[in-house]
């Protein structure tokens, strides 16, 4: 229907307490010609090329980060997202987004703090992974530099 911007949710996504005011930030920010925009990702490396601030709010993952909790797309980039989701060959967030944020480096962004954050417990996806099964939730929350305290019902999601 021509929309000019799009926002997908995943159903485990859990905002930021500040998510009015911090957001605010992040559009006053945000370069006119973006592609992605995502609230949150799983980034686990935060080095240079991998994090790359481009201003209070805002870096750039060049590709490396993952996580689809909540994710912004501009009408421009649903075309190229729609055909690698067609494919079926991965999920979306190591597919399809992956592929957006390493074609398009310049014109995705992730904020920061992450406005957004995947729901740590059974419930979630994030489960399957070898470094969520084998680590405490604070060494998860330490990895993707989550401060747990900012989401509420983070604590209540969380399985020992």
């Amino acid at each position: 229907d021509q929309v000019e911007t799009l926002l997908i949710l995943d159903d485990d996504v859990l905002f930021h307490r500040n998510l009015e005011e911090l957001f605010g930030k992040v559009a006053q920010e945000l370069p006119q010609d973006w592609q992605v925009l995502q609230l949150g990702t799983l980034q686990h490396n935060w080095s240079h090329p991998w994090f790359e601030p481009v201003s209070g709010h805002l870096y750039r993952t060049n590709g490396a980060a993952i996580g689809s909790h909540a994710v912004g797309l501009r009408f421009e980039a649903i075309a190229s997202i729609l055909d690698h989701v067609s494919r079926m060959d991965l999920p979306f967030d190591i597919g399809a987004l992956s592929a957006m944020t390493q074609a398009f480096p310049d014109q995705c962004f992730v904020t920061l703090p992450n406005l957004a954050i995947q729901r740590l417990g059974r419930t979630s996806d994030i489960n399957t992974s070898r470094f969520q099964e084998t680590s405490t939730i604070d060494e998860v929350a330490a990895r993707y530099r989550w401060n747990l305290a900012d989401y509420p019902d983070a604590e209540r999601g969380i399985s020992a």
